[in-house]
């Protein structure tokens, strides 16, 4: 069904009951995925033009979430979380470069333990849909991976970047907006 673009900054309403922040993070020779419980996700688009999206995240790191609570609990006390003042990842995007038609490379500044760096998302626009009632849904993924040993002042943290715990962290961030 193809969607008529309306004009007008469209600030959609992120439903967090299908939408997430996720990671992936090698350990030992296996690899660990969680979620965090606590985050929050805004998109802005002009009218529903989403290749017009100003994305932003930000999730709690202390709100963890493996599915296994001794995992959890070592996650939060361990000095990568205990050596720093802000437990927050925050992600906000400015320019989107169109990759292909419903493809886009997000670049934007991630903030990590006290720290901000440059990153590049890949952003997949799945779509959007209308409803019977005539509400109109949209859908998409942020994908990409960051070196959390850079966001760290001090590298010499044990375990970290070897066989054991990797210093790559695969993120994923599942959107499912309406619009207002």
């Amino acid at each position: 069904m193809e969607i008529k673009q309306s004009g007008g900054d469209v600030n959609w309403n992120v439903d967090k009951d299908k939408s997430g922040v996720k990671f992936k993070i090698r350990y030992l020779l296996s690899s660990i995925s969680g979620s965090f419980k606590n985050y929050d996700i805004s998109v802005t688009t002009l009218g529903e033009n989403f290749s017009t999206a100003q994305i932003a995240f930000t999730a709690d790191l202390l709100t963890v979430d493996t599915n296994d609570p001794e995992r959890d609990s070592g996650i939060v006390n361990s000095d990568l979380l205990s050596n720093t003042s802000s437990h927050t990842m925050e992600f906000t995007s400015g320019r989107l470069e169109k990759t292909s038609e419903h493809n886009f490379r997000a670049y934007g500044n991630m903030k990590l333990f006290d720290t901000t760096k440059t990153v590049i998302f890949d952003m997949n626009f799945i779509g959007l849909s209308r409803t019977p009632g005539d509400k109109v849904n949209a859908c998409l993924t942020i994908n990409g991976k960051i070196r959390y040993m850079d966001f760290i002042a001090k590298k010499d943290k044990p375990g970290i970047g070897s066989l054991f715990i990797s210093d790559e962290a695969e993120i994923q961030v599942t959107v499912f907006a309406d619009k207002p």
